[in-house]
Order: structure tokens, then C-alpha cells, then sequence
């Protein structure tokens, strides 16, 4: 038996022999739900606030069950079965790619048991005794040398808890054994860490079986030093560069789906010795966010790594028309053609006359989510309607229809109806969703009784009429906690358009079109030629990264020429099909040469967030100022600035290390601790002071060299440029260049718990050219303490004066950000000349 030697991990034993994670689907007993407070509560007081009541009875149950030491006959080694309850397992090598956790969190959109099994081996010269801290969402068995130590169960959902124990290791190796299980509902942290102190070194020494440990460390690493050359690809080779080290060809399974598309597998060839491994062309793949699961084979080494990639073929750029109406005729075209497998993309079909076995086929899919009531299948029900409407002249579609009306009738459409699955309903977007589609769903069917509540339809409509009412007031007197959101304003936008054309209230209706006209507002003004370039209160990577196929690039360029067509469907396609148009004016807020905006508002429940933006033709600075500085955050994305889609500059303190990862927070989106931001006009400022609980000591900038014209270092400033637009990015405890890996090109690191960052942008308006703008900014003469204080002269605006505990300052003024309301101040300036 061989194995594989490695170093504790900054005391943390991450390396393991780990089982297929068993996913087994939970049927819990039928229950509601009450809350009286802000539905948006849960951002700031985490997930416990709103639990399944049932979560609680299911896992006192697994408590009280027994479990047992697994029957291994042998030391376990790569590739070998065992079985475990009559489910069998196959071990295989977790390689940790940098994360001090055994990890394989995911996404679950129904009730699911998750299940692993962990083992490895420990190596002490002597006898010792060592202290264990044991962290986990969920619950875990540890075992040392056959014997039960621990049994740790807090089930606490996302969120770590953990315990110590003393231990003594024999001299040698120290067989240590993990069950870990938990029920997973949506995203769910499925993790555990075990980090071991002891007097003398210890080892990890990981069995591999008949593999050969030189090839294993060589094929990690060149797997770990892979990258895109590009994070959006518009023609050619869908190429991951990366060099095999080894002296033999290796197989490759891919599979690759975008969001809420269709999963394709393939099998590749890694020659010996290539420098790259080419997927595939663009014209192989979905438009969108395309994230490739690669597994490598090697004798009975399996290792799989994640990669994300935005495809967006040139000859979208092509599409153009003078007219609104021209423009939704093109896109629900192209939709049809190529829109991702969903209800919407669906519908795109069935108005343009697409193929009816896939809609049928689609539709099926869809509404068996819906009565499964997966979680997010009230964002495929409320197209239903529509659906049902648009073909009730057509007998070809009546099976269909008569199954729609089914799922209506047969759907959870609040928490207080009795359930057993884990639908999100707490969250302004699935709020509003839920609400429109028990008005529609009512005032379509309203003498029929509805199964799951036993009201008549007639009955919802009431309910829903005052839960929507309550959710408008809310609205016009907080706005939206999921600010300026990329992944769920077109959510809002699809739920809006479908309640303001199907609702027979005419006051529903005006509401409803008043909302769709101020949120157009705010992504007009947060947006940079049609790319929502800004703050965020709830984003993920694939949204900061992939502008150009979100859904409101595609809503912008319908309503106003600019942005980008795409076939994203929420929100694209119900614009498509309606006639409500944005309001015209709202284009003086894409500001030409010489024009400049100020936008400020507040958003979300009393103190929850204030947002500042800064508009000048062809750059954009967007910052959420103060906003829950020093605490854990979330999705929260509250530094921003841009000079095109591709170039893109923010800072966050990573709330993961793994770059691949899919953390909330995680590495590039959300902090694991919030800064304490400021901003006037061009320039912005970001103190850092990351306490002693975070792993993770440093923060870091995305700044992707390929995007911009050109990209110079000066000390510890980093400028760039494309065309006459600048931007400046300045750190206190300076930063290194990410040379391997997914940050190759794009990524500075600056170590340090406290930092301070500061970020401008700046044009040929206010500086002779770029030359100009970076001798100016360099020459800043700094008086600053790290993450505690800085002040210095901005060569347009004056004197800066801020810190940790004191307010922005320009010119001994303090810049005003609350009190503004959720409806936008918006200040235009033009300059002279």
C-alpha cells in the first residue's frame, strides 16, 4: 500500500480519502410557516430566521439513530467499493484546492439527505496527546483507531459550529474515520474541518493505492494553474490553458451546462505534454455562463475541478434595430433559436411558432418542478399563465393546458398553506412572484377550489390583492434590500410585467407599472452603455463577470438600443410579449462626452443601505458607503468600477479560498468581512479590518489586464485605460500580480488584515490625457494608517479626509449619503468648453 505524504495545512487535515457524496430525497411531514416581520430580515439575521418547521423534528431523529463504524475490510485505497447500508461507495482522492475544509456544498431544490464518508491517516513519532477542533454544518462521527471520540450534531443550517477534543495519538499511523451528513434545502454548506494541535510535527500520510504519487502531485498542480485566457470568449477555441505533465495522454470527461440549461458531456484526449486543452468553439456552446466540470483519469485517480467561462459569439453584436418593436421581434426570435431549456424559452417558442414537441417537452419538465414545488419553480409557473391564455383558441394545445391548470390548482402559494418542501418564499423577488401568480392563478380559475389550501380561487385573489398591496407599500418606502441586483432585478421586472398585463385591478396594474418605471430608472443610471456596471446587494460571480448575456443588458437594449441581445429569458421575454415601455426619458441618464451624473438613494429596511454612483461618458464608480462596515457579509457587493463590460475593477476581502469555489460569500463575489466604504464622485475609498475568525488574511482586486488598453504599475498604484477613459487603483500594503490559476491576468493580492484601498476614474475631460492622469494620481503624497485612516489631495476634487470611525470628508466637508429616500437624487453636470 502506498501513500501519498503531506503537511498539515496551517494545522488543518485536509487531505482525504472521501465517498461519493449520497443524496437521497426527504418527504417531511406537511406544515406551515408564520412571520410577521420584514421578509428581508434574513440578510442581516442569516437563514435561521425563516427554518423549515419540520427541519428541527427530522434531524432530532437522525440524532437519535445509530451509527455504525464502516465494515472495512482493508485500509481504504482510491477506486475501492464498500457498501454502507445497502448503498455502496466508492472512495475516492479530495483534493482541497486551497480550501481548509472537506467540501461539497451545492444547490438542492428539494429536501435532501446528504451523506459522506472521510477517511485518512495521521502520523505521529510518539505517542502524543493533541487537541482536535472540529467545525461543520451539519453533523459528524469521528472515530480514531476504530474507537467513537465524537459525535458533533448542531445541524446549524450555513452556518459553522464547532467543538474541541483532546485525544491521544498512538506512535505511527492514526487511522481517522468521518461520517458527515446534513439536510440540504437550496444552497446548502455541506463542509467539515478538523484542525489539530500537537506538541510534535504531525503528517498526513494519504493511501493511493497502485498511483503514482510523483504523477498525482504534478497532475494537481498543473490542474490548479489552469486558466481561461480570457473570461469572455466572443470566437474561436474555448481553449483552458494549461500544461500536461505527464509523459502519457490522459482521458478527460467535461460536462458543461449553463444556468437552468442542458447538461452535455463529452470525452477529450489531454495529449502528453500540450500546453492547453481545447473544449470545444464558441459556436459548440450555449450563450452565457458556461461552467465546465472537468474530471481527470489516471489509473484510479479521479481528479475534478470546476471552471466558469462567459461565451457570447460576436455576431450578437451585429443585432440592431431602430425600433422597439423591431427589437423585441429580433430577440424572440433568437430566443426560440437559442434561449436556455426553461418555461420562458418555452413561451419565446410558442409565440414564434417553434417546434411543438420541444415545447412539450420543455413544459413538461417544467411544470413537474412545479409539482414538486422544487425551490424557483414559482419562477417557471408564473409564464404559465400566459401560457394557458395564448392558446386557449388552439385544440392542438389542450392536454397541455389541461395539465397547466392541474399544477395551478394543485401549488403552495404561501408559506401559511401546508407543505413539506424548502420553495424560498422569504425574499422581496420570490415575494412578489408568489403573490402575482395567486392573483393570476385565482382570477384565471376562480370557482375552482384550489387542492393544497382548499379555497376558491375567488378566495386567493382577495389575499393575494393585499399581500401584493402590502408588498408595493414596502417598496415605495424601501425600495429593494437585493439593490441593483444582476441576478434578481429581471426577476422582479418578469414578475411585474406579467402581474401589470394579466391583473383585472386597475390599481394593481398602475402600481405595477410605476415600479417597472423606477427600477428602469435605477439600472439606467447604473449602468455603463447598457451593462449594469455598480453596487450590488445580492450578486454572484457569473453576474459580475458575464455582463453581457444578463438578463439587463438584454432589457436595456430592448427598451433604449443600448446593452446587449442575448437570450436570457427572465424579465427578456416577458418584455418581449408586453406593451408597456420604459419611460423615454430616462435616456438622458446614459450620459454623453462632457456629461456627468451623481446618483445617490437609500435602499432597503431603515439603515440598510446607501448608494452613491458616479457617471462620466464611458466610466462608472459605484460604492454602497458604510454599509454594514466590520461585519460578515453575505452577497453584498459594495465597490465597483468599470470602463466597459470586460473592464472591470472592484475589491473584496474573499469570504472563500478557493477561486472556483461556490461560497456565499465567495472568492470574487460578497466579503467575508464588509468594508467601511466612502465615495465622492471619481474617487473612492476602502478601509479593511478583517478580525482574528477569518482564515482568510488579505484582500485583493480584480483587474483583468486583457480588457484595457493598456495596464501600467507605479509603486503601488495599477492604472488603466481603454481609450480615453482612466481608472486608478492605489493600496496601502501593496499587492502582487496572480501569475498561475484562475487569477492569472486578472488578480492583485494585498496582504494584511487592515487596508486601505483607493479607487478613481477619471477621462480626457478632467486630465490631458492618460499620461496626465497617471502622474497626477502617483504623485499623491499619502498620511495613512492601514484599515484605520487616510487623507491625502485628489488632484480634481481637494483635500480627503477618512477613517475607520469618522465620516468622508472632501475639503473638510462631510459627503452626505443617508436621507435620500429609495427614489434616486440624481445631480447632471456638463462641462463647459
Amino acid at each position: 500500500m502506498k501513500h501519498q505524504t503531506y503537511s498539515l495545512y496551517y494545522n488543518t487535515m485536509n487531505r482525504w480519502l472521501v465517498t461519493n457524496v449520497d443524496t437521497t430525497e426527504v418527504k417531511l411531514p406537511m406544515s406551515t410557516h408564520t412571520y410577521d416581520g420584514n421578509l428581508n430580515d434574513w440578510l442581516v439575521k442569516g437563514f435561521a430566521l425563516f427554518e423549515n418547521p419540520e427541519r428541527e423534528a427530522f434531524i432530532n431523529r437522525r440524532r437519535r439513530r445509530r451509527i455504525s463504524y464502516p465494515n472495512l475490510l482493508s485500509v481504504p485505497q482510491p477506486g475501492q467499493v464498500f457498501s454502507d447500508m445497502n448503498v455502496e461507495r466508492t472512495w475516492e482522492i479530495y483534493i482541497p484546492w486551497n480550501n481548509r475544509n472537506v467540501e461539497s456544498s451545492g444547490f438542492w431544490r428539494n429536501p435532501t439527505l446528504l451523506s459522506q464518508w472521510a477517511y485518512t491517516r495521521v502520523y505521529s513519532d510518539d505517542p502524543q496527546l493533541i487537541r482536535l477542533r472540529i467545525r461543520t454544518c451539519g453533523g459528524v462521527c469521528l472515530w480514531l483507531n476504530g474507537a467513537e471520540i465524537l459525535r458533533f450534531e448542531p445541524y446549524t443550517r450555513n452556518e459553522d459550529s464547532e467543538i474541541e477534543v483532546n485525544v491521544t495519538l498512538d506512535g505511527g499511523l492514526n487511522d481517522f474515520i468521518v461520517y458527515h451528513e446534513d439536510l440540504a434545502e437550496r444552497d446548502t454548506l455541506f463542509k467539515f474541518r478538523i484542525d489539530a494541535y500537537a506538541t510534535c510535527p504531525l503528517s498526513i500520510h494519504l493511501p493511493i493505492g497502485d498511483v503514482n504519487g510523483d504523477n498525482l502531485s504534478q497532475l494537481e498542480l498543473a490542474v490548479n494553474n489552469a486558466y481561461f485566457r480570457r473570461d469572455t470568449l466572443r470566437s474561436g477555441d474555448v481553449e483552458l490553458r494549461m500544461s500536461n505533465p505527464l509523459k502519457e495522454d490522459l482521458t478527460v470527461h467535461v460536462d458543461n451546462q449553463i444556468e437552468w440549461g442542458k447538461r452535455r458531456s463529452q470525452e477529450l484526449l489531454w495529449r502528453k505534454q500540450s500546453s492547453s486543452l481545447v473544449l470545444g468553439t464558441v459556436d459548440d456552446f450555449d450563450v452565457g455562463v458556461n461552467f465546465f466540470g472537468l474530471e481527470f483519469s489516471n489509473g484510479s485517480v479521479r481528479l475534478k475541478r470546476q471552471w466558469m467561462i462567459q461565451i457570447y459569439p460576436s455576431w450578437w453584436s451585429t443585432l440592431e434595430a431602430p425600433s422597439v418593436s423591431q427589437r423585441k421581434s429580433i430577440l424572440l426570435k433568437e430566443i426560440s433559436r437559442h434561449g436556455r431549456r426553461d418555461a420562458h424559452h418555452a413561451y419565446a417558442m410558442l409565440v414564434s411558432h417553434g417546434s411543438r414537441e420541444e415545447i412539450e417537452d420543455i413544459m413538461g419538465n417544467e411544470l413537474s418542478l412545479i409539482d414538486q414545488r422544487s425551490d424557483c419553480s414559482d419562477f417557471s409557473l408564473i409564464v404559465m399563465f400566459r401560457f394557458y391564455l395564448f392558446s386557449l383558441d388552439n385544440p392542438d394545445w389542450n392536454n397541455l393546458r389541461h395539465r397547466i391548470k392541474q399544477s395551478i390548482l394543485g401549488f403552495r402559494y404561501w408559506f401559511d398553506e401546508p407543505g413539506n418542501d424548502v420553495m424560498w418564499f422569504f425574499s422581496e423577488n420570490h415575494a412578489l412572484l408568489f403573490h402575482t401568480c395567486e392573483l393570476l392563478a385565482g382570477q384565471l380559475f376562480p370557482d375552482e377550489t384550489f387542492s393544497n389550501s382548499g379555497l376558491l380561487g375567488r378566495e386567493h385573489v382577495e389575499l393575494a390583492k393585499e399581500r401584493l398591496f402590502n408588498w408595493f407599500s414596502r417598496f415605495r418606502t424601501e425600495g429593494l434590500a437585493e439593490w441593483n441586483s444582476a441576478p434578481y432585478i429581471p426577476i422582479d421586472v418578469m414578475g411585474l410585467l406579467e402581474l401589470r398585463d394579466l391583473t383585472q385591478d386597475p390599481a394593481l396594474k398602475q402600481q405595477a407599472s410605476q415600479a417597472l418605471d423606477n427600477i428602469f430608472e435605477h439600472i439606467c443610471a447604473n449602468s455603463l452603455d447598457g451593462i449594469l456596471s455598480c453596487s450590488q446587494g445580492r450578486t454572484y460571480e457569473k453576474d459580475l463577470k458575464a455582463t453581457t448575456t444578463g438578463a439587463i443588458a438584454a432589457l436595456l437594449w430592448l427598451s433604449y438600443g443600448i446593452g446587449a441581445p442575448n437570450p436570457s429569458s427572465f424579465g427578456v421575454v416577458s418584455l418581449c410579449v408586453s406593451d408597456y415601455k420604459p419611460p423615454h426619458e430616462l435616456q438622458k441618464l446614459i450620459v454623453t462626452d462632457k456629461q456627468s451624473i451623481v446618483y445617490q438613494c437609500h435602499q432597503g429596511p431603515d439603515k440598510h443601505a446607501d448608494l452613491y454612483t458616479f457617471k462620466i461618458f464611458g466610466a462608472i464608480l459605484s460604492t454602497a458607503p458604510s454599509f454594514r462596515r466590520g461585519k460578515n457579509g453575505y452577497s453584498e457587493h459594495v465597490l465597483h468600477a468599470a470602463l466597459s463590460s470586460e473592464a472591470m475593477v472592484w475589491v473584496n476581502h474573499p469570504g472563500e479560498s478557493d477561486p472556483n469555489g461556490t461560497g456565499r460569500p465567495g472568492y470574487w463575489a460578497g466579503n467575508g468581512t464588509l468594508p467601511h466604504v466612502g465615495q465622492y464622485r471619481g474617487v473612492a475609498v476602502a478601509l479593511y479590518q478583517i478580525g482574528e475568525c477569518q482564515d482568510i488574511s488579505y484582500t485583493h482586486a480584480y483587474f483583468p489586464k486583457f480588457a484595457f488598453d493598456s495596464v501600467v504599475a507605479r509603486g503601488q498604484w495599477v492604472f488603466g485605460q481603454v481609450g480615453h477613459r482612466y481608472i486608478a487603483l492605489w493600496v496601502a500594503n501593496g499587492f502582487e500580480w496572480i501569475r498561475t490559476g484562475a487569477g492569472t491576468e486578472r488578480e492583485l493580492v494585498s496582504s494584511g488584515r487592515k487596508n486601505t484601498w483607493v479607487l478613481a476614474v477619471g477621462s480626457d475631460s478632467d486630465f490631458t490625457n492618460y499620461n496626465d492622469f497617471m502622474d497626477k494620481y502617483s504623485s499623491i503624497a499619502f498620511t495613512d494608517t492601514p484599515g484605520e485612516q487616510i487623507s491625502f489631495r485628489d488632484p480634481r476634487y481637494g483635500f480627503v479626509n477618512f477613517g475607520w470611525k469618522s465620516n468622508f470628508e472632501i475639503n473638510n466637508q462631510r459627503v452626505r449619503y443617508s436621507g435620500f429616500g429609495p427614489h434616486p437624487r440624481i445631480e447632471h453636470y456638463i462641462k463647459e468648453g
